[in-house]
């Protein structure tokens, strides 16, 4: 078991839209329960806030594709 962070993942979003992100958690080389958010840092401060959390996780993986609707604030950078 352990823990996977992915810091490097990204793509372009547009202020003020909404998005839909589909995330596969893992087994983690067996079927332990486990937990996963997704967070994006909207305002560039390379720091993760409480209000840039887009989707948690909690149960025990084999699991379907986990599906996060986004709405991307009007002031996000």
């Amino acid at each position: 078991m352990g823990v996977e962070v992915y810091l490097n993942e990204s793509t372009t979003l547009s202020a003020g839209s909404a998005y839909s992100l589909q995330v596969d958690f893992g087994t983690c080389g067996g079927n332990y329960a486990g937990a996963g958010a997704v967070w994006i840092d909207f305002d560039q401060s390379e720091t993760f806030s409480p209000n840039e959390v887009v989707g948690t996780w909690v149960g025990t993986p084999p699991v379907a594709t986990s599906v996060f609707n986004i709405n991307v604030p009007v002031n996000a950078h």
